[in-house]
């Protein structure tokens, strides 16, 4: 359902790691994310770059879901040059 949601936008493809709702505990893979592999291509700015836009699609869908409230952290970033996104709390 998210990953539809994600891919249908063109902004990667998901893959759920973790989805642990009753212990509320996520892992999110984002692969060929095109924000990010926009940003490597035209502003070429890695160091600080976060994609806050994917990250708000995640939180807002998990927390429609679960009921609670969730803040997601982007640990790895296509666009910092990693090979792809993970978001986790």
């Amino acid at each position: 359902m998210a990953s539809d949601l994600i891919g249908l936008f063109g902004l990667g493809k998901t893959k759920f790691l973790e989805l642990n709702i009753k212990a509320n505990k996520y892992k999110i893979k984002i692969l060929h994310n095109q924000l990010a592999q926009e940003n490597n291509r035209v502003i070429k700015k890695k160091s600080d770059y976060s994609d806050f836009f994917i990250q708000g699609i995640l939180e807002g869908i998990i927390e429609i879901f679960s009921g609670k409230d969730i803040i997601l952290k982007e640990n790895l970033c296509l666009g910092r040059g990693d090979a792809f996104c993970l978001f986790s709390n």
